[in-house]
């Protein structure tokens, strides 16, 4: 009896299982098993027999081992703080180009968008160049959430304005006090040409430039003067006009009369000519010679000593 009972014993401990699985082992261990697509148990006895020795490999396979905190969700980015600046402005091109006296109005929409906490957007127009007026016909739009209002950037090259390919000027929004604001650049080109144009057929002509002496600065690659006439019917039945005018421009083909629409375009007028000034009137009305002149080549700020309009931003 004494042996058969210790046979029982040793028999029962032979059948005890040799590991166990929790919830979360088995559902790792099911992930495991459908990755290896049939490969053997030899690699499952193997894990089996560290989990008997007391080594734990969920730590290392979750890649919380240093502690990191558990609940942290990597797939969420911690993006910055919303402002209440959540606006935009819309428009269907930002590139102006304009000659020398020209200007142009903008149609630009400013969008509140869902997020927006609204309230007064301040506009205000930064990098203006000299010599080019900028300015939007509101100083402020008020909104609420997905809302939007019209606004126009009117723009105005002065004479006296430098030309260039590319330069940039921003229109910005702000929202009171707040520090991020939303901008839209533009880019604007101005050419290095003038159109002096005669609008009526009156004695004097009246020209769309009002004052009668005109102040261009240097251009580097010269400046082009254009005469045009403006007019609708001036010059139809072949008496049209024909601009006298003298050094550095030159004299029109007193043979070719300018219909209505015509131009006459004489030579570029570039730095080397030097502070010039040259007379400009029809040749076959001797009564609209009344010294209209046109002043190359000045320099910034000395306009008002040639009797030049003075329009700067400074």
């Amino acid at each position: 009896m004494k042996y058969l009972i210790i046979f029982v014993l040793l028999f029962s401990c032979l059948r005890k299982p040799t590991a166990s699985y929790s919830n979360t082992d088995r559902k790792t261990a099911n992930v495991e098993d459908a990755n290896t697509d049939g490969e053997s148990s030899d690699e499952q006895d193997s894990t089996d027999e560290d989990k008997e020795d007391g080594e734990d490999t969920a730590g290392d396979e979750d890649g919380n081992d240093d502690g990191e905190d558990e609940d942290h969700d990597d797939e969420d980015p911690v993006g910055p703080p919303k402002t209440s600046a959540d606006f935009v402005f819309e428009v269907a091109d930002n590139k102006v180009e304009l000659a020398l006296n020209e200007e142009v109005i903008i149609p630009v929409s400013v969008k509140a968008l869902k997020d927006f906490k609204g309230g007064d957007i301040d506009l205000s127009i930064e990098e203006v160049s000299k010599y080019i007026q900028i300015k939007t016909d509101l100083e402020k739009v008020s909104l609420k959430a997905n809302e939007s209002a019209d606004i126009q950037v009117s723009i105005k090259v002065d004479l006296m304005s430098e030309s260039f390919e590319d330069k940039e000027f921003v229109l910005l929004g702000s929202l009171g006090n707040e520090t991020m604001g939303t901008k839209m650049k533009f880019n604007l080109k101005v050419k290095p040409e003038v159109t002096i144009g005669i609008i009526n057929d009156a004695i004097p002509h009246e020209y769309n430039i009002k004052d009668k002496d005109i102040c261009l600065t240097k251009h580097e690659q010269g400046v082009q003067v254009i005469f045009k006439n403006m007019t609708m019917n001036f010059g139809e039945n072949g008496n049209g006009p024909c601009i006298h005018t003298v050094r550095p421009l030159k004299h029109c083909d007193t043979s070719v009369r300018m219909k209505p629409g015509d131009t006459y375009l004489p030579p570029k007028v570039v730095p080397d000519d030097g502070d010039r000034a040259a007379v400009f009137y029809n040749h076959f009305a001797s009564n609209d010679n009344i010294g209209r002149r046109i002043h190359f080549n000045v320099e910034a700020g000395e306009e008002g000593t040639k009797n030049c309009t003075m329009i700067s931003n400074d």
